[in-house]
């Protein structure tokens, strides 16, 4: 195990634990005591995203790979809402959500499903999931951001009825960010 950092998973709630292997996806909502393990999932989880780009933290520290409990902390602290997905009692996909100043539009930010538990549709459920919590905070419509260059992850938005709205380029990121938006259901 060198070279591995171990890292504290947070334990199921009560309520939950019921779940632990039933082969459910259960939603957690994550506060600051599991912004490591938020941070160590998203870096494992977009750590080939990154090496395709050619990013390490050096060249490009605001790449999402490179995320920091800290900055989990901050998203959170700022109002940010985060959850961790169990499948049988053991974390495997992390998300966060927002409302935008206008009340009305709602972000998914930060989906990140373990290399060793994708292919299984789990992406999706987290989406579905992140979609029915941003209708119950009063959103209209969501708003997600991916790298342009990255076909196959567009493909899946779109086969989740995401449509393409946008390209933006911005200082510090060497690639173009797309925007898809979805309108959700009332």
């Amino acid at each position: 195990m060198a070279g591995k950092k171990r890292i504290a998973v947070p334990a199921l709630p009560p309520a939950a634990a019921a779940l632990r292997r039933s082969g459910a996806l259960c939603p957690v909502r994550a506060d600051e005591s599991c912004a490591e393990q938020i941070a160590w999932m998203i870096g494992v989880s977009f750590a080939a995203q990154a090496k395709e780009l050619g990013l390490d933290r050096q060249s490009c520290p605001d790449y999402v790979a490179f995320e920091t409990a800290a900055d989990v902390r901050r998203d959170l602290a700022g109002g940010t809402r985060a959850y961790l997905f169990y499948l049988d009692g053991v974390p495997v996909a992390t998300v966060r959500l927002h409302i935008g100043p206008d009340g009305r539009t709602g972000s998914i930010d930060r989906l990140a499903v373990l290399p060793q538990y994708r292919g299984r549709d789990l992406g999706a459920r987290c989406v579905y999931f992140a979609e029915g919590a941003l209708r119950a905070l009063g959103a209209k419509k969501v708003r997600l951001s991916i790298v342009a260059s990255f076909a196959k992850l567009e493909s899946f938005y779109h086969r989740l009825g995401y449509a393409t709205k946008e390209d933006k380029t911005y200082p510090g990121l060497p690639f173009t960010v797309r925007y898809l938006q979805k309108k959700l259901p009332r």
